[in-house]
C-alpha cells in the first residue's frame, strides 16, 4: 500500500523541506508519515536522525516505515538497547537512524564532533521543553553542525509559554526567542516577589507568537478522524466511605490498620485524597491499604456493558494496576512481549497501560475503540496523548472515552483543572497557525 498524504499532510511535507520546522497538529494525524514523505525526498548521502520515546523509536517509527511501500525502501537502523547494540545500528550509517530520547547524551558524547546527521527529527519535543535537562544540554552543543531541525508535537507548551524556549532555540539557535533561557524569561515574563511563579508581561503573548510563527505548521482538522464521546462515569461512595473520606479531608490524618497517614501540606493531601477516590491509600512506608472497591465494580460494570469488546484501562497508581489484575486475572500488560502486537490483532479484551509509558505515539486504534480511565490525571498532555492511542486517524469507530471519577471527591477538581489547562495551549496554537 503506497502513502498518499491528505492536504493537511502535504502542508507538513511541503514545510519541513522548506528548512526547520515546528509541526503542530493533534495526535493521531498523521505527523509520522508525512514526516518520513518529506524525508524521503533528502538528497542521496544525508543521514537523518529520529529521536522519540523509546516505545515510539521502537514500534511506531519502524511499523510506519515497513507500513507503506514508498518507505521500506529507506534504510534505517534501530538504536535502542544496550551500548552494543547502539553502537552497531549507528555504525551503519543509514539513511534514518531511531534513537531514544534518554541517549542523547551518550550519542552525542560518541561522535562529538564529528555529529553525522544532518537532519534531526525530534518527536514529541514537549520532552526537550526543559533548558536544564541533560538531553537539552546535550543537543545543543551539536545544534550548530545540523542542518535542519524538525520538532513534531501535539503540546508544545502542556503547562506553561517558558516551555517554548528550549524547543524553538534546538530550531534558530536563539535567533526568535533569545540566546538564553534567562535572558528569555527577564524579556517577556515576570515573578512574583518570591522568583517562584512566573507570568507573561503585558504584550508578551502575541510578541512570542509572532516571533515564531514563521516557524510552525499547525493543524488542527484532519480528513478521517473518527467521532468521539467522552464519559464521565460517576462513581457512588458508600455513605461510610464518603464520611472517612470527608474527616481526611478535613483532619488531613488516618489511620490504616494501625497505620497513621498523614499530609504534611496540600500537596500531599491532593494526592492522598486522590488515591482515596481511586479505593487505595500509601502509608509512610509505601504499603498501599485497600479503602473501598467501587470503582473495580464501576470498571466490571463497563466492561459488562462493553459487550466483549477490547478495552484499554488507563492507570495512574500501582494499586490499581495490581487491584485490577486481581479481579481480572485476563488483563495484559501493554509491557509485556508481544502485547501491543496481540492488541493490534483483536487479540486481547482487556489492556492495562499506565499513560507515561503509553503516552507517546503508540499506534492502537486497530485493537479497540474504547478507553476507561480508572482514575483522572493531573496532566492535560498525558491525557491528550494516551486518549489519541485509539482517537487517530485509520480508527473507523466511534471512540469512547471513559473516566471514573468518584462523588464527592478531588477526582472532578482534577477533571475540571486539567480542562482549563488547555487554555495556554489553545491560544498558542490559535495564534500561530496559519
Amino acid at each position: 500500500m503506497e502513502f498518499k498524504p491528505h492536504k493537511y499532510q502535504q502542508d507538513i511535507i511541503d514545510k519541513i523541506r522548506s528548512g526547520d520546522t515546528f509541526v503542530i497538529a493533534q495526535m493521531g494525524g498523521g505527523k509520522t508519515a508525512a514526516t518520513l514523505e518529506a524525508l524521503s525526498k533528502l538528497k542521496a548521502g544525508l543521514q537523518a536522525l529520529i529521536i522519540a520515546p523509546l516505545r515510539v523509536a521502537s514500534h511506531t517509527w519502524p511499523d510506519e516505515i515497513n507500513k507503506w511501500d514508498n518507505f521500506k525502501s529507506m534504510p534505517y537502523a534501530l538504536a535502542v538497547g544496550p551500548l552494543s547494540k547502539r553502537t552497531m545500528a549507528i555504525d551503519k550509517k543509514q539513511m534514518i537512524t531511531i534513537i531514544n530520547r534518554e541517549n542523547i547524551p551518550w550519542l552525542v558524547k560518541h561522535h562529538g564532533k564529528n555529529w553525522p546527521y544532518d537532519v534531526v527529527v525530534i518527536d514529541e519535543s514537549s520532552s526537550f521543553k526543559s533548558a536544564s535537562s541533560q538531553r537539552f544540554k546535550a543537543l545543543k552543543k551539536v545544534r550548530k553542525y545540523i542542518k535542519r531541525v524538525v520538532l513534531l508535537t501535539g503540546t508544545p507548551a502542556p503547562n506553561s509559554l517558558l516551555e517554548l524556549w528550549s524547543q524553538v532555540f534546538l530550531l534558530d539557535e536563539g535567533t526568535r526567542l533569545g540566546k538564553s533561557f534567562h535572558a528569555f524569561k527577564q524579556r517577556y515574563f515576570e515573578s512574583d516577589y518570591m522568583g517562584y511563579k512566573w507570568t507573561p508581561r503585558a504584550g508578551a503573548e502575541r510578541r512570542i507568537y509572532d516571533a515564531i510563527r514563521d516557524l510552525c505548521v499547525v493543524v488542527e482538522s484532519y480528513d478521517g478522524l473518527p467521532d468521539r464521546l467522552d464519559l464521565v462515569e460517576n462513581v457512588k461512595l458508600s455513605h461510610r466511605v464518603q464520611s472517612e473520606y470527608d474527616l481526611f479531608e478535613r483532619e488531613q490524618l488516618m489511620s490504616l490498620n494501625g497505620q497513621d497517614v498523614s499530609a504534611v501540606n496540600a500537596a500531599v493531601l491532593s494526592g492522598k485524597l486522590a488515591q482515596f477516590a481511586s479505593g487505595a491509600v500509601y502509608d509512610d512506608d509505601k504499603n498501599w491499604h485497600v479503602i473501598h472497591n467501587e470503582k473495580l465494580d464501576a470498571l466490571e460494570s463497563l466492561l459488562e456493558q462493553a459487550e466483549g469488546e477490547n478495552v484499554l484501562v488507563a492507570y495512574n497508581y500501582r494499586h490499581e494496576y495490581e487491584r485490577i489484575k486481581a479481579k481480572f486475572p485476563h488483563a495484559v500488560d501493554i509491557k509485556e512481549p508481544g502485547a501491543i502486537d496481540q492488541w493490534n490483532r483483536g487479540a486481547i479484551k482487556l489492556l492495562l497501560a499506565h499513560p507515561a509509558s503509553a503516552g507517546h505515539g503508540l499506534n492502537l486504534w486497530s485493537g479497540g475503540h474504547r478507553i476507561i480511565w480508572f482514575s483522572p490525571t493531573w496532566s492535560n498532555e498525558l491525557k491528550l496523548q494516551f486518549d489519541a492511542r485509539l482517537y487517530r486517524q485509520g480508527q473507523t469507530n466511534t471512540v469512547f472515552i471513559h473516566t471514573l471519577a468518584a462523588s464527592g471527591t478531588l477526582d472532578y477538581d482534577i477533571i475540571d483543572a486539567v480542562q482549563n489547562k488547555k487554555t495556554v495551549q489553545q491560544m498558542l496554537i490559535e495564534k500561530v497557525k496559519k
